[in-house]
């Protein structure tokens, strides 16, 4: 910690991490979905990672799924309703997936929130063992002078 009255500036890997985290979810997105979370409370909790490790399963499972439907309906001559059955399926897969990207915006957003914290907390207890040092400077100066 500089005693020097310097700036001190964050890591670097911590101001790239609030970069990406700007950059994933902007302000004025997250403002404009606050109303919609505050609508259904299930958005508003925050999910574990076995949760959002569970829904990567089941989105991966959909698709893989979707691709053998599509690989076995490509010799048919049916393949135009294979073709619209495919792209309904596609639109259901949506809805998963945004969840999945809120869950990991929520996670990344909560990871740099807990870095900053520990940042900021270490920056505190250095300047208080930096005011210690300059106030048992000054009783020593004091008992001198």
């Amino acid at each position: 910690m500089p005693e020097t009255g310097e700036e001190v500036t964050p890591p670097e890997t911590l101001r790239r991490a609030a970069l990406e985290s700007r950059r994933a979810c902007p302000l004025h997105l997250m403002k404009a979905e606050l109303p919609r979370a505050a609508e259904s409370p299930q958005l508003c909790a925050s999910p574990s990672v076995p949760e959002l490790l569970d829904l990567v399963r089941a989105v991966r499972l959909q698709y893989m799924r979707l691709v053998v439907e599509i690989a076995e309906a490509s010799g048919t001559t049916t393949s135009v309703d294979a073709l619209a059955t495919a792209s309904k399926q596609i639109e259901a897969l949506a809805h998963p997936i945004a969840e999945l990207q809120r869950g990991i915006r929520s996670k990344n957003s909560q990871c740099v929130r807990l870095a900053l914290r520990d940042h900021l907390a270490n920056e505190v207890e250095a300047r208080r063992r930096a005011l210690s040092r300059m106030g048992a400077a000054l009783s020593i100066a004091r008992q001198c002078g």
